[in-house]
């Protein structure tokens, strides 16, 4: 039987913290699998309400840029769970070769690998050009989270 359940989030944190709320439902056998969703039109609000305004919305930390609390947060999961900044590196390189894959299968168009430039001069040693959200486009995404049994029957 299919249940289903609509749920809206809006905040800087909503990926991560849907990722969590999927996570326990899933393992309190409330749902099988989950579908995660997300829209955020960048430059669309850009256009609709000009770049100065975007710029002042999007100064939440007091002065700290998003990316710079991107890599702090990141660190301190590396250092949590153990993790190299090398390891790190490694993973986001493999994810960004799954993307291009992906990309490759999905549009028939040859792409060269180019990760751009590291983001130390912005705070963000961790993280690539690649890595972050472009403001330039609108972005649209999802997940598909389940359970070990999904699938098998």
């Amino acid at each position: 039987m299919f249940k289903s359940r609509y749920h809206v989030s809006k905040s800087g944190a909503s990926p991560v913290q849907t990722l969590c709320d999927a996570k326990e439902l899933i393992n309190k056998d409330l749902y099988d699998a989950v579908f995660i969703f997300g829209y955020d039109p960048l430059l669309t609000n850009k256009h609709v309400y000009g770049k100065n305004i975007i710029k002042q919305a999007m100064d939440i930390f007091n002065g700290k840029s998003i990316l710079e609390c991107y890599n702090l947060i990141s660190h301190r999961m590396c250092e949590e769970m153990g993790i190299s900044k090398e390891f790190f590196l490694q993973l986001t390189d493999d994810l960004y070769i799954n993307y291009l894959k992906t990309y490759v299968k999905n549009t028939n168009q040859k792409v060269t690998y180019d990760r751009g430039r590291m983001l130390e001069n912005l705070k963000g040693d961790l993280f690539r050009m690649t890595d972050c959200a472009n403001p330039n486009i609108d972005f649209a995404g999802g997940v598909i989270l389940a359970n070990d049994q999904t699938g098998t029957d």
